[in-house]
């Protein structure tokens, strides 16, 4: 494995292969794997490095195909309201799991007796509305699409093989009633793994649950700033750059998130932090400073 591969993503592969090695049957070894993603997406190291992954419209983020059983993982990144086409997965079977945001995913039935060339007529069964945690198990040839919700989005993907570059799927239109052959998303290669190096900070959002320790004296003396002392328990703060300069020392009870590049992650570890000039010292491996 790669030496700096995210640990998540190392432990959702052992844990497929334990699967896939132990179990002959696709389905059941997918049934099996449902779980194990479930597991993914309550990681809160996967959903902060996930703050960080490039939109995928059209394309699929790839982190791994194995070479022995040829599964795959992928990650889609959605802007908010995007649709996607209509579309089932041939042959192959996927587990769709929510990590962050909502999107709407739509299930469709093919009513027409397919003997038509490029018709298709479709019944919508249902609109659901996906949350994070929430896993979608499609099986082969069951059409379906999902949409973007009010934000950016975020899923993690596990199909039983790779199609894209071997296998056509079925794209549909029920406005118009059509059906054609169709490749599946690009395939992206992405390397999942841990951030480091310096990361640029736009702001400091503070929550208190506890009491705040008062600033020792030679931290006074420095001139460290107070501003986070009087806070009340439970009240949330948000120190701009120009109030919580590079350098300060704050000393609060709770770090709870940190804007990076616009998007708000939330560190694993709580406790005082130096705000350091485009990174972070005092969470690991996420932010450091040189």
């Amino acid at each position: 494995m790669p030496a700096h591969r995210l640990a998540p993503l190392d432990r959702l592969i052992a844990a497929l292969r334990s699967i896939w090695l132990s179990e002959p049957d696709i389905e059941t070894r997918m049934r099996g794997a449902s779980p194990i993603l479930q597991s993914a997406l309550a990681d809160r190291e996967l959903l902060a490095h996930s703050k960080t992954w490039p939109l995928t419209v059209g394309q699929n983020l790839l982190f791994y195909e194995d070479p022995e059983f040829g599964f795959v993982i992928n990650a889609t990144v959605r802007p908010a309201g995007s649709r996607g086409t209509v579309h089932d997965h041939a042959h192959s079977w996927t587990l769709y799991g929510l990590l962050d945001g909502t999107e709407q995913l739509e299930r469709y039935q093919r009513v027409d007796d397919g003997t038509r060339p490029g018709h298709a007529e479709l019944k919508l069964l249902s609109d659901t509305t996906l949350k994070p945690g929430m896993i979608d198990f499609v099986a082969p040839y069951e059409i379906h699409a999902e949409r973007g919700g009010d934000g950016r989005s975020v899923a993690v993907i596990i199909r039983s093989e790779r199609l894209v570059g071997r296998t056509l799927q079925r794209g549909f239109d029920p406005a118009s009633r059509t059906v054609r052959d169709m490749s599946g998303p690009t395939q992206i290669s992405f390397d999942l793994v841990r951030l480091q190096g310096h990361i640029h900070i736009q702001q400091l959002r503070i929550s208190l649950h506890a009491r705040p320790v008062p600033l020792p004296s030679e931290q006074r003396a420095a001139g460290h700033p107070q501003g986070c002392e009087n806070t009340p328990s439970g009240q949330q703060a948000e120190l701009p750059r120009k109030e919580a300069g590079f350098g300060d020392f704050l000393n609060v009870s709770v770090v709870q998130e940190i804007a990076m590049d616009g998007h708000w992650l939330k560190p694993l570890f709580h406790h005082s932090v130096v705000l350091c000039r485009n990174s972070m010292r005092g969470f690991p491996p996420y932010y450091n400073c040189a």
